[in-house]
This record gives C-alpha cells, structure tokens and sequence, in this order.
C-alpha cells in the first residue's frame, strides 16, 4: 500500500518544489515600467442657449450658469467644475436645464453633424495620475 502512494508523494513534492522555485526566481528580480499619454479634454455639445451636454460620458451631464448638472435616477445633482456632487431639489436646477425631455437619453450623447462643440475647459478636469 505505501509502495503505491509513494511515486504519487513524489511527484506532487517534485511539482511543489518547482512551484516554489519559479515563484522564488519570480521575486528576485525588479521590474519598472512608465508609460505617458496624452488625453483631450471631454467636449461639450449646445442643446440650448446656454444649455450643453458633456458628449459621451456615462451619465447625462449638462452645463448651464457655470454649474454642472448630473441627472441620475430620477435625482438631480449639481458640481462646480471640481467639486463633488451635491443632491439637489428640482426647484434648484435652472429651468432650460430642467425643461430637457427625457434627460437619461444624453448618457454617452454624440454629437450630430454641424452641431456646436466646445471642449470642458481644462480647468474643470481633473487629473488622476495613476501609478
């Protein structure tokens, strides 16, 4: 009986051995990488006088009276440039932004041909460095 288990204990040691061997070799050495690139600011599309929608962002964004208005499940919320978001009631959101038909309609918005486009100005965008 032990003479059959023991090829089997062998090679499961043999196996364990080398496992621990790779992840040693593994671990001696450094390796360092960098990397840079550089990124456009989003764009923002008009919809209205003074209304526009930042263009292809995952929640329906717009910029009107130099705020930031974030419509997400039936809530509004309102962020100056990089500030986070506040809940806000209906009441506060400008009527121009607030009179927008089906809002969630504008989650990853590309703009039509000929439309107006201008890009969030880079002081309102904030830079993640990631390491």
């Amino acid at each position: 009986m032990i003479a059959r288990k023991l090829p089997r204990a062998l090679g499961y040691g043999v196996t364990a051995a080398a496992l621990c061997g790779l992840v040693t070799v593994g671990g001696c050495g450094s390796v360092g990488y960098s990397a840079s690139a550089t990124v456009d600011p989003p764009q923002m599309v008009a919809l209205d006088s003074g209304v526009w929608v930042v263009a292809d962002y995952r929640d329906p964004v717009f910029y009107a009276n130099d705020v930031y208005w974030r419509y997400q499940n039936g809530v509004w919320y309102r962020s100056s440039y990089l500030g986070g978001w506040s809940r806000v009631r209906v009441s506060a959101v400008p009527p121009r932004v607030r009179r927008i038909d089906r809002p969630r309609r504008y989650r990853r918005y590309h703009a039509p041909r000929r439309a107006r486009v201008r890009r969030v100005p880079a002081a309102h965008v904030r830079r993640r460095a990631r390491r």
